[in-house]
């Protein structure tokens, strides 16, 4: 899996929105158990994915999150319902019920905001696992001040 993703936190009303565009495809461990034509780039089954969670939960109890290693600090977790499309379209898992996503953010002591982590449960699972899904945090930013525009 690749891809980008975004949380914007609302401070006001404890919640927060979360998106993420990502591709993905089969992995080389699928295709020796499944075995196919490795020089055909289809074979792997590369398709999109647009994540979407809006108004979900905010907690600073990080004690649920998947842990780190090196071990990192727990900085928020966002959890909530979240809507999920494949190739532009309703995921197919997505009409035997609603999926959760929690978002877990945590950070170390040189970069305070430095990983994410992904972890769907519900029909999502049958597609993504269950596995927590790890990332990077890029540009952390403070408030919508902070895109360097004068306002």
């Amino acid at each position: 899996m690749h891809g980008k993703w975004s949380l914007k936190v609302n401070r006001e009303t404890g919640t927060a929105d979360f998106s993420a565009a990502m591709t993905m495809e089969h992995p080389d461990y699928w295709i020796v158990l499944n075995p196919t034509d490795v020089d055909n780039p289809a074979a792997r089954s590369p398709h999109t994915h647009h994540v979407t969670m809006t108004d979900a939960a905010i907690s600073y109890d990080t004690s649920s999150c998947p842990l780190d290693s090196p071990a990192t600090t727990g900085r928020l977790v966002v959890t909530g319902q979240v809507s999920i499309t494949g190739n532009g379209s309703p995921a197919p898992f997505e009409v035997k019920g609603p999926s959760t996503l929690q978002v877990c953010i945590t950070g170390g002591t040189q970069v305070q905001f430095s990983n994410v982590t992904l972890v769907l449960t519900g029909p999502a699972t049958g597609h993504f696992g269950a596995q927590a899904i790890h990332g990077v945090v890029r540009i952390p930013r403070k408030s919508d001040h902070d895109d360097g525009h004068r306002h």
